[in-house]
């Protein structure tokens, strides 16, 4: 679920531009849009102790990190539309049984 809310995530044009994506290693390179400087960032998925494990690389000049924190919040929206539609799928074919 949560490699399908990070591509939703990446799929806004307006805050991201996607350089690459592998689904299959579940990782991606993206440049944050409006950036003065634009960066290369990264975000990769690995399986951890039968959960899953993110790392976020966001390169920003000075101490600010409002693109992690942003990029973050805006994960947290799509991972809970992403787990509404699956329990609403779930609660709805459990209906029918």
């Amino acid at each position: 679920m949560l490699w399908t809310a990070v591509k939703d995530t990446l799929g806004n044009q307006n805050d991201f531009s996607v350089i690459a994506m592998d689904d299959a290693g579940q990782k991606a390179s993206f440049v944050v849009v409006g950036e003065t400087t634009p960066y290369r960032d990264m975000v990769a998925l690995a399986e951890q102790d039968k959960a899953c494990a993110m790392k976020l690389t966001i390169f920003q000049v000075g101490p600010d990190n409002s693109d992690e924190r942003a990029f973050r919040k805006r994960l947290g929206k799509s991972l809970a539309k992403v787990q509404a539609a699956k329990a609403a799928k779930q609660s709805g074919a459990q209906g029918h049984e």
